[in-house]
């Protein structure tokens, strides 16, 4: 190929390239976003920074204080004046009010499906599947209870929605693994609520 063909030929493509590049018609494929939160779910208030880690995950992490239910673990021996005859350890659960923390790993798989239906990602609407660590700390208000810290890791499905710019709608669902000094005890966790941004 000569010279002079050549050149034609890329300035041709350099053409091409530019005048696509300049195409308006496409719209972005929307990101998540950083947030900042004031949490109010049924049964915790918190805050919360949800951190953006790549374009469709985030980090959050977060303090509350929050009501639970909590094993409350009470020793007992039984004496008949020689010898000790019984001796074990007998379990509660209560509710309680006590402060916690949280982590969660979020990825919001379909946020690329509601931009294609012109439906809002504002604020991270979207669905997402996620990894929960939350911890209670009972200990810091009562050192003479039974009650000790606990830990819970759930695996989570949620939805979030934005009512408007400073407020989202939020549910999350999944198996929990609850996590205390003395078992390891299986439950449901569940996250209903709103926050204010």
């Amino acid at each position: 190929m000569k010279p002079s063909k050549l050149l034609i030929s890329l300035l041709f493509i350099l053409a091409f390239e530019l005048a696509n590049g300049q195409d308006t018609t496409k719209t972005p494929i929307p990101e998540v976003v950083s947030l900042n939160k004031v949490n109010i779910f049924i049964p915790s208030l918190g805050l919360e920074r949800e951190q953006k880690l790549t374009a469709t995950t985030t980090l959050t992490l977060g303090i509350n204080y929050q009501f639970t239910f909590l094993r409350e673990y009470i020793p007992y021996m039984n004496y008949n004046g020689y010898s000790l005859t019984n001796q074990g350890v007998a379990t509660n659960s209560k509710l309680k009010a006590v402060p916690g923390a949280n982590l969660n790993y979020r990825y919001y798989y379909n946020l690329d499906v509601r931009h294609a239906k012109n439906k809002s990602t504002l604020n991270n609407t979207a669905d997402y599947i996620g990894l929960d660590f939350g911890a209670v700390f009972p200990k810091m208000f009562n050192e003479k209870n039974q009650y000790n810290y606990q830990i819970a890791i759930t695996p989570n499905w949620g939805i979030q929605r934005t009512q408007n710019k400073n407020a989202n709608f939020e549910f999350a669902v999944g198996p929990s693994l609850v996590i205390n000094p003395y078992e390891v005890l299986l439950g449901v966790g569940i996250k209903v609520g709103a926050s204010i941004l």
